[in-house]
């Protein structure tokens, strides 16, 4: 069993490293190819739209569904036959919000006399109406994503499929925008609306075709009949418990929802598309980092943490604290390397249409924020992992008045400061959810407060030398920053290459002393691995 576990987490890896990879490539041909306006409505306003349904939809579902999941055949039905509910609510979410999506798509002045040939009502509606479309049939999906979910012999099944989808999205993308970039019959948006549904049919066509043929090889699987809706063998629908369950999750999705795509939101309603897409574009690359990398790590400490002894207070307060100061030292490899180098990264890999944004200075603050980002993901994933249910409801009901914070001060931050001032206020945000983990921690350990307190932060040499590492990049920066597209790779080699030798020989020999002083934090992430396996 504990190998079917390990395979199964290694397929979902792999998924999303595939997932990653194909949406970043597609992400940067969109930037390259359209620029900074149709990548705004591309990557914040169509997808905001997207999610907004699918969200909304099925999420109480699945969360009672797996809840209250179970082998005998009334509550498998039952089951069943909640999450079949997904696709109906998607629908009607999405004529109501049809309306919506035209009214937000942006006022066309900001764009200028090139207004008309990149965003049009028509194509706008049409896309959109497409988009929806596409939230629908992957909504057919969710009888079959259940049952992968909660049987670990099926769980490749999802992956397969959802890799598949995500590919097939990504190459339609590419295909359609190269293939038909100015045609009257169909805009950009309109195209857009296409991949995405071609996206949703392969993912349900190929999970239910697997599940089916799985079954007749009794290889797991299951016959696609029995995930219909129907009426149980208690003559009911849907059970009393699930129901119930699914009308409590339906508030804390709504929450759920506003925490996680507030920033779009305010963007939507308070930026110029050409900033909507400066910040989708720093934000999909900050991503990156975000979920391969610290994602896993949140996992596997919130795996140690849950089953951690409670008498072994030591053991515990020793191992936090060797990775909350891995986190900082991880995030202050971003927040000193990054922003000398952010500029150079966007023209190599997003092209000359960006040069004239802001990216380069929001790409700088969000390598800050990485830090900030990767601290909270240890904090939270060790309260989640050792709250009771009351220590679990305390939590979520401070993201409440925290999420209002941070959508005053992200609206207030876009009107002074623009995207800048956007990131700041997540930054904030940040920083007020360490505090609360920080307030727990103490609550818990107050002899943290004491010598135990230095072991959660860098040695003194640790942070002089990152300091100092960045001191250097930043001073020795070249003064103007040459572009391959304009001025040839040649240029940019001769330019930017010394540059570039010394910001690696810099973060070589930082990341040398850090492994002689810091070399107990390796240790500790090993053990933290060892036990989620």
């Amino acid at each position: 069993m504990a190998g079917g576990y390990v395979a199964g987490a290694r397929d979902l890896a792999v998924l999303q490293l595939l997932s990653r990879g194909c949406s970043f490539v597609m992400n940067a041909f969109i930037a390259r190819s359209l620029g900074p306006e149709w990548y705004g409505v591309s990557q914040v306003q169509l997808q905001l739209l997207s999610s907004t349904v699918l969200f909304l939809s099925r999420e109480p579902l699945r969360r009672a569904a797996q809840r209250t999941f179970s082998s005998s055949p009334a509550a498998f039905q039952h089951c069943v036959t909640l999450m079949s509910l997904a696709a109906p609510i998607c629908v009607l979410l999405s004529v109501g919000l049809l309306a919506v999506g035209v009214y937000v798509q942006g006022d066309a002045q900001e764009l200028g006399e090139a207004a008309e040939q990149t965003l049009d009502r028509r194509d706008y509606l049409v896309g959109a109406a497409l988009l929806f479309l596409a939230a629908a049939v992957e909504s057919l999906g969710e009888p079959g994503w259940l049952f992968a979910q909660t049987h670990l012999e099926s769980l490749r099944h999802r992956v397969v499929a959802e890799s598949l989808s995500v590919l097939a999205r990504s190459v339609a993308t590419v295909a359609l925008l190269v293939a038909l970039p100015h045609q009257e019959s169909f805009g950009r948006v309109t195209l857009l609306g296409f991949a995405q549904l071609l996206g949703a049919c392969v993912f349900v066509s190929v999970l239910y075709a697997r599940l089916q043929s799985a079954a007749k090889r009794r290889e797991g699987g299951v016959d696609v009949k029995k995930l219909w809706p129907r009426k149980a063998q208690d003559g009911r629908w849907i059970g009393d418990e699930q129901m119930a369950l699914a009308k409590s999750f339906t508030l804390h999705t709504v929450q759920k929802y506003v925490l996680t795509e507030g920033e779009k939101l305010v963007l939507v309603n308070l930026s110029p598309l050409r900033d909507q897409g400066v910040f989708a574009l720093v934000s999909n690359l900050g991503s990156l980092v975000a979920r391969i990398v610290l994602q896993p790590i949140e996992e596997m400490v919130f795996a140690y943490f849950s089953g951690a002894k409670e008498n072994d207070k030591n053991v515990t307060v020793v191992v936090l604290a060797s990775l909350v100061r891995g986190a900082i030292l991880f995030g202050a490899v971003f927040a000193a390397f990054g922003g000398p180098y952010s500029e150079l990264l966007l023209r190599i890999v997003y092209g000359q249409r960006w040069e004239d944004t802001a990216a380069a200075e929001t790409l700088s603050l969000y390598c800050v924020y990485i830090l900030f980002l990767s601290v909270n993901g240890i904090s939270e994933a060790f309260v989640h992992a050792t709250s009771d249910g009351d220590g679990i409801r305390r939590l979520n009901l401070s993201m409440l008045p925290m999420s209002v914070v941070y959508i005053i001060a992200a609206a207030a931050g876009i009107r002074s400061l623009g995207v800048v001032g956007l990131l700041l206020a997540s930054v904030l945000s940040m920083l007020l959810r360490i505090l609360y983990s920080v307030s727990v921690v103490l609550h818990r350990y107050p002899t943290i407060l004491g010598r135990q307190g230095t072991q959660f932060l860098p040695k003194l040499m640790s942070a002089a030398s990152v300091v100092l590492a960045s001191f250097i990049c930043w001073t020795t920066r070249p003064t103007e920053c040459v572009s391959p597209d304009r001025d040839g790779l040649s240029a940019v080699i001769s330019v930017h290459g010394p540059h570039v030798a010394l910001g690696c020989a810099t973060l070589g020999m930082t990341l040398a002393l850090w492994w002689y002083l810091e070399h107990d934090i390796i240790t500790h992430v090993r053990d933290v691995r060892k036990k989620k396996e």
